[in-house]
């Protein structure tokens, strides 16, 4: 394991036996993921060498050289418990990136077939999920029929390139209710992953339920936020995205869980017994303007893109009497050149207007809704920002 040294020393080092400088960050396993997103989103994560185990408790996470000296660096882990090591290794130390792996092994089955007909960095996928031991290839990947005399040995090859166990790949997403994902299994027989986010395990079948990796910022937010005593209601629950985080970390007393789509309310309720949380929430299967409590919730959480709009009369519905929190996920859409961040707080504002009269409509007499923070999760499109509004709603005056 890479011994940390102070930086002048590490100098001097490296000078004297030719060696490079590293530097990666520390962490604990509960905040990897965070981590990870945060330096890829930046640009400071260096894909040439592995992310591993640093000594019992803290993960290494590499970091490109000129990341150390980048005062931005501990603004974008500010909310993640860090420390930055900086040593001395070999250049042989550093370990390919996977996608070369993946273009060596494709390259030297491609000859076997077709001498003349070179595999270039093109051919091969440069993004792909991992979910546990399991790789998700992309729709598309490989798809050439030159393949076909040899996939099986050409999915194993992925498999030893990619660090993984098994191997899958999708196809587009089904336009039914529940954007059933497209999953085919192509080495290994189960399609149930285990994934660990800030402490909590999120069990699931990829072929049957989505997980988007993209959210561990607005679950690690959410994790943050004191409900001691709240009642919640997780309009759009899934397999536990934000019921586990309100649940494991937030001090909440108890939660309503909706949800229609039947892969997912299984893969919740396993989740749910997976942490050793069920007896503090009640799963409510179908559409959830049939399903959700009134008149019960401290907090409704709407985390549902493109829209949640559906979800908000039935929001106003599940607050108590005297008001609470509303967690509004929206799509935002700026037009080029605009400032996204007024774009965002002036849809923020027309959120509050339309659900200060759905309350008033619910509930009788006057609320006010008031945006008290606007958090931008990540880039949905080109000019397209999943934004989340935490609204605080009171009423101003009785029936």
């Amino acid at each position: 394991t890479p011994q940390p040294y102070r930086r002048g020393a590490a100098d001097r080092v490296a000078r004297a036996l030719r060696q490079v400088i590293m530097a990666a960050v520390l962490v604990t396993p509960a905040h990897a993921k965070a981590a990870k997103v945060a330096l890829e989103r930046r640009g400071w994560l260096d894909e040439a060498r592995r992310i591993v185990r640093h000594a019992s408790d803290r993960v290494a996470i590499p970091l490109v050289a000129e990341a150390v000296r980048e005062a931005g660096l501990a603004t974008i882990l500010a909310d993640v418990p860090h420390e930055i090591m900086e040593y001395a290794a070999l250049p042989s130390a550093v370990q390919r990136r996977p996608h070369d792996a993946l273009l060596s092994a494709a390259q030297a089955l491609g000859a076997r077939l077709d001498p003349q007909l070179p595999v270039t960095a093109d051919d091969v996928p440069h993004k792909w999920e991992v979910h546990g031991d399991l790789a998700l290839l992309p729709e598309g990947a490989f798809a050439a029929s030159a393949w076909d005399p040899i996939r099986g040995e050409l999915w194993a090859a992925c498999v030893r390139a990619l660090g993984v166990q098994r191997l899958a790949i999708k196809a587009r997403i089904t336009n039914d209710d529940y954007r059933t994902p497209r999953v085919t299994m192509l080495v290994g027989a189960s399609p149930i992953v285990e994934h660990v986010d800030n402490g909590v395990v999120y069990t699931y079948d990829v072929t049957r339920c989505m997980f988007s990796a993209g959210n561990i910022r607005e679950k690690l937010r959410v994790s943050r936020f004191n409900c001691a005593g709240e009642t919640i209601v997780d309009l759009y629950a899934g397999i536990g995205y934000f019921t586990l985080q309100y649940l494991v970390h937030t001090g909440a007393k108890y939660l309503y869980a909706c949800e229609w789509n039947p892969a997912a309310v299984e893969a919740l309720t396993r989740n749910l017994d997976r942490n050793s949380i069920a007896a503090r929430c009640t799963v409510l299967p179908g559409d959830n303007a049939l399903t959700a409590p009134a008149r019960v919730a401290d907090r409704v959480n709407l985390g549902l893109i493109p829209t949640s709009r559906p979800g908000w009369p039935v929001a106003a519905r599940c607050l108590k009497p005297a008001g609470g929190w509303l967690h509004v996920h929206e799509n935002i859409t700026s037009d080029a050149g605009a400032d996204p961040a007024a774009v965002h707080a002036a849809a923020g504002d027309q959120i509050a207007t339309a659900l200060a009269a759905m309350l008033a409509e619910e509930h009788g007499g006057t609320w006010a809704a008031v945006v008290r923070h606007v958090e931008p999760v990540k880039s949905y499109a080109p000019h397209v920002t999943h934004v989340v509004y935490d609204i605080e709603c009171r009423p101003v005056s009785a029936p």
